[in-house]
Parts: C-alpha cells; sequence; structure tokens
C-alpha cells in the first residue's frame, strides 16, 4: 500500500512525502503538470544545478525517478513542513527569531554562493518544527550568476560616494 501525504503545492509543482522502495525510506516527491519532456528538463535543471551542494539551506535533489509513468524529481526528507504551516504552530519569541536568523542566514549564504531566488516566496521555505532548521526548495527559478562587486556599475552607482 502506498501512502502519500500532500506536503506543499504551488501553480506549477506538488510536494508530497512518501515511502519509496528503492531507497528503502521515505523521501519528498516534487511532480509538476506539464508536458513530460518540459517538466523533464525543469527536474534535470534542478538535479544538475543542485546535487551534491555543500548548501546546508538546500533540500537536496537526489534523483529523477518514475512513479505511475510520471517524471518526478526525488528530494531529501529532513521532516520539514512548509513555513506557512510552521508560522500557524505555537511558538516563543526566541523560536520565532531563531528561524528568522536561520532564513536570513540562508539568503545570505545562497548569494554569497552566486545562487539567485528569482521567484523567492514562503511556499519554497521549510522549518523543522522541533530542531528549526530551515531548508529552501530548489526550483528552476534558482539559478547561478555571477557578479563582480568591485564594478557594481549603474545599478549601484547612486549608493557609492565617491
Amino acid at each position: 500500500m502506498k501512502v502519500t501525504t500532500l506536503i506543499a503545492h504551488a501553480t506549477n509543482w506538488t510536494l508530497t512525502r512518501q515511502y519509496i522502495p528503492q531507497f528503502e525510506r521515505v523521501l519528498l516527491v516534487k511532480t509538476a503538470p506539464g508536458l513530460p519532456i518540459s517538466v523533464q528538463a525543469m527536474f534535470q535543471y534542478e538535479l544538475n544545478m543542485f546535487n551534491q551542494s555543500e548548501n546546508r539551506w538546500l533540500m537536496q535533489p537526489l534523483e529523477l525517478y518514475e512513479i505511475d509513468q510520471q517524471q518526478v524529481l526525488l528530494l531529501e526528507d529532513f521532516q520539514g513542513i512548509p513555513l506557512q504551516q510552521f508560522l500557524t504552530l505555537p511558538m516563543s519569541k526566541h523560536q520565532f527569531l531563531t528561524v528568522a536568523l536561520e532564513l536570513v542566514n540562508a539568503c545570505i549564504y545562497m548569494h554569497q554562493q552566486g545562487f539567485l531566488y528569482q521567484q523567492f516566496n514562503p511556499a519554497h521555505v521549510f522549518v523543522h518544527p522541533s530542531s528549526l532548521q530551515v531548508k529552501l526548495m530548489t526550483t528552476a527559478s534558482l539559478s547561478k550568476w555571477k557578479a563582480d562587486v568591485s564594478n557594481p556599475g549603474p545599478i549601484f552607482s547612486n549608493l557609492i560616494e565617491e
């Protein structure tokens, strides 16, 4: 019997938690509507970009997999819950600030590593309810960029006094 628990969803993806026999453990399963080739390309991008990443703030993509003749992306399951759900739980100021700082640190680290989350939103943020660890879900809108901060260019020119 296959037990699947819906964790989160958006217009272009669904995340469930389920036992995967091949791995002999529970993993997160990310599915997306659309033509199989476009979904596979999107998931392949995420897998190639973030597999084996040293980033502790990313939910680690593990493998492209097929379930019920549908291409899915398997992600590590650190037992986190969506930020929106976490914020409905009772918590102390200390817990709230710990999660807020974890999220800020995740964003700082991501930018230091050259990652840019083009469509950052709470649906991509997950929090472990007891450890308060924060992880971001990989998505095709997360990309690598290179910036030369020694030569900021016109965007920052009005912020720099000479």
